[in-house]
């Protein structure tokens, strides 16, 4: 596998939700939910062909405060790999959802919310979960 090459092309926002029907009264508390996944797609019918999508989620029911945001990074490799998810989880995937954070920081900071992408456990490969896509 030392002569794979893997071309990754830059993190795109996919597509991004915002919804402020800000409800609270001053002095109410605040307490926005933050949470992200990740999922690594094959396709089938190019498999030398992947993407990563993360999903970042940030939403207060009670203030009426909620935002999605997904982004996608497109990876193709020079060869057939036998196990091309395992390699990108392996070797790319920390990379990607750094790039990942950055779109969603700005998306974020575009729309008035000061809000952090949760930390993710790179060690843990159980981390990469799947997610339905409307």
């Amino acid at each position: 596998m030392s002569n794979v090459v893997v071309s990754i092309r830059p993190c795109d926002v996919k597509s991004v939700s915002y919804k402020n029907e800000f409800r609270a009264k001053p002095g109410e508390k605040i307490n926005i939910q933050v949470k992200t996944n990740v999922a690594v797609k094959l396709a089938p019918e190019h498999p030398q062909n992947a993407a990563v999508l993360v999903r970042f989620e940030a939403a207060d029911q009670a203030t009426g405060i909620e935002l999605i945001i997904e982004t996608i990074t497109a990876l193709t490799s020079n060869t057939f790999v036998d196990d091309f998810e395992g390699l990108i989880k392996d070797e790319y995937l920390n990379t990607i959802v750094l790039a990942a954070n950055e779109k969603i920081r700005t998306v974020a900071t575009n729309v008035g919310l000061n809000v952090t992408t949760p930390a993710m456990n790179f060690g843990n490969k159980d981390n990469v979960v799947e997610f339905k896509q409307n």
